[in-house]
């Protein structure tokens, strides 16, 4: 895949979840369960499980009823890594390694 190419494929799978009103809830929920969970890494999978039950049930909404939805992700834990993925690359303070992601607090 070529990098334009790339790049607009990533644009889209935001846009998506913008569209279905996710981007943000996910954002900010995943962003405080890698605080609260700190140092331990949290898988995808782990990561949905402690998700908000409305935010797990609208994913899986999205998912099974939005026919394009399957373009972008696969399923609930490649939703759960993308937004891992922004995180890690926009905030110096979370790591990502094989076991999953997790947020340094360097002042402890």
């Amino acid at each position: 895949m070529c990098l334009k190419t790339h790049e607009s494929f990533v644009t889209d799978q935001e846009s998506f979840l913008k569209h279905h009103k996710l981007f943000s809830m996910l954002i900010c929920e995943i962003y405080d369960l890698l605080t609260l969970y700190q140092p331990s890494p949290l898988s995808s999978e782990e990561i949905f499980e402690n998700l908000t039950p409305f935010l797990q049930s609208r994913i899986r909404f999205v998912l099974n009823h939005e026919p394009h939805a399957h373009h972008f992700f696969i399923d609930e834990q490649a939703i759960i890594h993308y937004i891992m993925q922004l995180l890690t690359n926009k905030i110096s303070k979370i790591r990502s390694t094989s076991k999953g992601a997790y947020y340094i607090d360097p002042v402890k």
